[in-house]
């Protein structure tokens, strides 16, 4: 079966590797993101002490460094 080619974010853009169970590591702090995306490519934006999280275009997770909390996201943002 083929591949689709790997998402390509755009130049400059802070990208991270989730690990083999969906986590993010940053900071020195591990977060769960997500296990579908499991070995996949984020893009991490960092906002006002939060940090979004990008698979492709589409926001997954918002993290919040100062409350040590992660939010999942289930909206489409344009």
């Amino acid at each position: 079966m083929a591949q689709p080619p790997a998402w390509e974010y755009e130049v400059g853009a802070e990208v991270c590797r989730l690990s083999t169970v969906g986590r993010l590591h940053l900071q020195g702090r591990v977060w769960e993101s997500s296990r579908a995306l499991a070995g996949e490519w984020v893009r991490i934006e960092r906002l006002d002490g939060r940090v979004l999280v990008y698979y492709c275009h589409s926001l997954v997770r918002e993290l919040d460094l100062l409350t040590q909390r992660s939010t999942a996201v289930d909206r489409w943002v344009s």
